[in-house]
């Protein structure tokens, strides 16, 4: 052991893997002679739970241990997730400002920008709905399903 003029090498760090009360553990040490001083480090454990008022109403979230994950990774912006359903209501609260945007189309001029084989697919793309007609608007159908399902896929901690 190497001397510093702290003292801080003689803090010693007990990491054990039992059910033993780390207080009762701690108050047993206390009686050892050599031990000056001695207390339990805790570790807190996150618990992160989005701030949508909503969120205690959506018992999906519950059902898919959602909190458990956004306690080990928040979510990305950088990801991107398609929603194969009925339509999205891109103008829903909750959605608004997360529905991707095709930033190689150009709204409604008619032209597939990105070369890709659809015309303004700005927002996505219908593949048939409900009246079998495939277009570039994916809220024409009904987007109530789509939209659920989306917010599913939206909703993490922020």
């Amino acid at each position: 052991m190497v001397a510093s003029s702290n003292g801080l090498e003689r803090i010693v760090s007990i990491k054990y893997d039992s059910d033993i009360d780390p207080e009762f553990a701690a108050g047993k040490m206390k009686n050892i002679a050599e031990i000056e001083w001695v207390e339990p480090r805790y570790v807190y454990k996150l618990s992160l739970v989005p701030n949508d008022p909503s969120y205690n109403s959506q018992w999906y979230l519950a059902k898919i241990k959602a909190a458990d994950a956004w306690d080990i990774n928040q979510g990305s912006t950088s990801i991107i997730v398609g929603i194969d359903d009925t339509g999205v209501d891109w103008d829903h609260p909750d959605l608004n400002a997360n529905v991707w945007i095709n930033p190689g189309e150009i709204e409604n001029n008619g032209i597939d920008d990105d070369n890709n084989g659809y015309i303004d697919d700005f927002r996505g793309w219908d593949f048939g709905g409900s009246n079998g007609t495939p277009d570039n608007n994916p809220m024409e159908d009904q987007p109530d399903h789509g939209t659920h399902v989306a917010g599913c896929a939206k909703c993490r901690y922020k």
